[in-house]
């Protein structure tokens, strides 16, 4: 299991990151979808070997932060979005933010990460 987890809602423009590391406060952050908004996300992360990253499947708007951090070595997990869809109902929950569908999908991924292949 990684010692960081990354859950990302990431849309046309910007996305939205829920960061839980060890022993530490969860970090939460919106980034714009580009070059310069993963250069200001990768410096919230450490060791790529530590970290496990997880979005949801929204066409092209994640593939190239994808690119980005698997070309850094870290483990990302794209999913598919009625996973968390069901999740969230599951939960009961009602609240539909992208800040909140990032920390869902973080959660998802913390419960999840051994059935998951990257």
């Amino acid at each position: 299991m990684s010692s960081i987890i990354v859950g990302i809602d990431i849309s046309k423009d910007k996305f939205d990151v829920c960061i839980l590391k060890e022993k530490s406060k969860e970090i939460q952050r919106s980034f714009p979808n580009s070059s310069k908004g993963f250069q200001e996300f990768s410096k919230l992360l450490s060791s790529p070997a530590d970290i496990s990253v997880a979005l949801e499947a929204t066409g092209r708007y994640g593939e190239n932060l994808c690119r980005f951090l698997h070309g850094r070595g870290i483990a990302v997990f794209v999913l598919n979005p009625a996973i968390i869809k069901y999740y969230a109902k599951s939960r009961m929950l009602r609240v539909k933010t992208d800040k909140a569908d990032a920390r869902l999908i973080t959660e998802y991924l913390q419960l999840h990460q051994a059935s998951l292949h990257s």
